[in-house]
């Protein structure tokens, strides 16, 4: 299996801290703004709508992706990126990276495990704009 490790930002005409994901990603408003993923060691990408699928995501069978909170980029794909021409992910083709530092007792919070860590790259806030 090829690795992935994608993240989207989304927008959406419910607020998901307020309503949750589902509502949030089936509010007739909701959109991808981008994705941004990374193939192996290859340089991170992104894709906006209107650009070509990537070929991962049109053809997801020979890789494995991996996000943080995971659940969340798992539903993005099935509910908004199918729109797009995305192929539908099987839950067993993902795994939550959010999970992972549970499991091992890091924080569950991107920025809050990326410092625990001592990665030299930090969670970007503007996502959150």
């Amino acid at each position: 299996m090829i690795p992935v490790v994608h993240d989207y930002e989304t927008k959406s005409g419910k607020d998901i801290t307020k309503h949750g994901r589902q509502v949030h990603l089936n509010d007739p408003h909701a959109d991808i703004v981008f994705l941004s993923y990374k193939i192996g060691m290859e340089k991170t990408q992104l894709w906006k709508p209107g650009l070509p699928i990537p070929e991962c995501f049109e053809n997801p069978e020979p890789y494995h992706f991996f996000a943080f909170n995971a659940q969340f980029d798992w539903a993005v794909t099935n509910i908004l990126g199918v729109k797009y021409g995305f192929k539908a992910q099987r839950l067993d083709q993902i795994t939550d990276v959010m999970a992972l530092c549970g499991r091992y007792s890091y924080p569950q919070k991107l920025e809050k495990a990326a410092t625990a860590m001592n990665l030299p790259i930090a969670k970007d806030r503007r996502g959150k704009a």
